[in-house]
């Protein structure tokens, strides 16, 4: 095993959700050392911590991304339309800066995964799930846990606030059952409480949940303000990381194996820049070409969303509350999928409006990450394809006018207004999910999992990059298929599963 002060057994690049998860696992075995690499700034208590991000009561994530905690990539949408892509910039990444959504996957989610050839199925995962969470409202129920590092809460019935009540009582009204639970190892449609990774209304990131309890491992090292400049390889196999450190000087991290952690936009990003991608793209940018791998940067997935905004007919409170108390996951008319669609709903008080935001939660549409230059300092240029694929936009269209159906229940009726004007025509309507459509702030896929014959595979079943050694990704981007939920509750499973199986390796 490597020694604390040189060559670590496993350095990671990213103190992201996945980072500080694989930080915190890896080093529960004391023979093994970890050098956890993360370019934003790190908060190792709540005293040092902004309020941002201890807790989420605003109405909006975006207010959340700030040049501090935040990358400030933009994607592009049709005709070049740019998009804020927020991801996180800070010791526990998105985790940090999220809604706190702590939604499971559906269990068809990774059961396809194995039926595509992959060491995944619900039956495996499920063990992980429980093991990451501490549920104070299931934890006996089966599939849940009890003792985790991640708390998991909703809110009671009557703390809701009123327009999270009338939300639920209109999507009862028109017929969707009751989900209590919608982390249930089984039935998870339905309208119910959405749980939420809150610690007694602190945000329970990977960073505050898993990493801080680690700090005083002699076998963790954590080095913040670090940014990634590209894997180091020799004779195929990563043997260490050249980083920039904050007062502009570069060195190499040497690594026995090395984690990409960096999220389904850094970590493709940062292996293009290792010359491990599409061979004709890096030539054509100056950059030597390790391992010619097409599927870096394709398949990007997202959650693609609009938002469907009504009047308040009284002035709304002010948003002291958590805004996402009630969720609602449906299947589509069009029978896409079991719960390809969910509806969250908040209020933005300074903007005196309730707003549905539809999302679709398996679209089939995808876009792609490429670099826009061989500069590691400049973004990637990211094109999201939303709603390219005529399903997504039919299936968003559906989900459009069932806002307007449960705006129409009375429960609703009596708080809200009419909307502003939405087009009727089917043309008019799918050119108008174009015009909105925005970030379901869950990208995916973009180092995906594949077996050795999938020429668009990226990585193996545990994470390791095809045909090179030493070397690692794990976090959404691996993902070969998105789930059908918010990915960070995955994301923290996902960890947690492969950190057991490179443990096994070193073992």
């Amino acid at each position: 095993m490597g020694s604390h002060g040189g060559t670590a057994d496993f350095v990671i690049v990213g103190g992201g959700t996945s980072g500080c998860v694989l930080a915190a696992r890896l080093t529960e075995d004391p023979d093994v050392t970890v050098r956890l690499l993360e370019a934003g700034p790190d908060y190792d208590s709540d005293a040092r911590t902004p309020r941002e991000l201890l807790m989420f009561y605003g109405d909006d994530m975006d207010a959340l991304s700030t040049h501090t905690h935040d990358w400030m990539f933009s994607a592009v949408a049709e005709n070049g339309r740019p998009i804020p892509m927020p991801r996180g910039k800070v010791v526990g990444g998105c985790s940090a800066i999220n809604a706190q959504i702590h939604l499971r996957g559906e269990p068809g989610d990774f059961d396809g995964w194995g039926a595509a050839g992959l060491d995944w199925s619900h039956r495996a995962v499920l063990p992980y799930f429980a093991r990451s969470e501490r549920d104070h409202d299931f934890a006996g129920a089966p599939g849940h846990g009890g003792a985790g590092p991640i708390d998991v809460r909703r809110y009671p019935r009557e703390a809701w606030s009123a327009d999270q009540e009338a939300f639920h009582e209109a999507a009862r009204g028109l017929g969707f059952p009751e989900c209590p639970d919608h982390n249930a190892a089984t039935e998870t449609t339905g309208v119910g409480p959405c749980p939420l990774s809150d610690d007694n209304g602190y945000r329970a990131s990977t960073g505050r949940a898993y990493l801080r309890p680690a700090r005083g491992r002699r076998n963790l090292t954590v080095e913040t303000g670090v940014t990634a400049l590209r894997v180091v390889t020799s004779g195929g196999r990563a043997t260490g990381v050249l980083v920039r450190d904050p007062g502009g000087g570069t060195r190499v991290v040497p690594a026995g194996r090395v984690i990409v952690a960096a999220g389904a936009i850094g970590s493709p990003q940062l292996l293009l820049l290792s010359g491990i991608g599409p061979a004709g793209e890096l030539r054509r940018l100056g950059i030597d070409a390790v391992r010619d791998l097409p599927g870096v940067g394709a398949n990007l997935e997202d959650h693609p969303a609009v938002e469907v905004p009504f009047p308040f007919r009284a002035a709304a409170g002010a948003a002291l509350q958590h805004p996402h108390q009630v969720v609602l996951r449906y299947t589509s008319e069009t029978g896409y999928a079991r719960n390809d669609m969910i509806i969250y709903a908040l209020t933005r008080p300074t903007e005196h409006t309730f707003v549905f935001r539809p999302t679709v939660n398996l679209a089939a549409s995808r876009g792609r990450l490429t670099l826009a230059s061989a500069d590691p300092l400049a973004a990637p240029h990211i094109d999201m394809n939303y709603f390219a694929d005529p399903r997504d936009r039919e299936r968003q269209r559906e989900a459009v006018r069932l806002c307007l159906d449960l705006a129409s229940q009375s429960a609703l009726k009596e708080i809200l207004g009419p909307p502003e004007r939405l087009p009727s025509a089917r043309a008019d309507l799918d050119a108008w999910i174009l015009a909105e459509a925005r970030t379901g702030y869950h990208p995916s896929g973009t180092c995906r999992m594949g077996t050795p014959d999938d020429p668009h595979a990226v990585v193996d079943s545990v994470g390791a990059v095809h045909g090179v050694d030493g070397l690692s990704v794990i976090d959404a981007s691996i993902m070969p298929t998105t789930v059908r939920a918010n990915t960070a509750a995955t994301v923290i499973m996902m960890a947690e599963y492969l950190s057991d199986r490179l443990l096994a390796r070193v073992r």
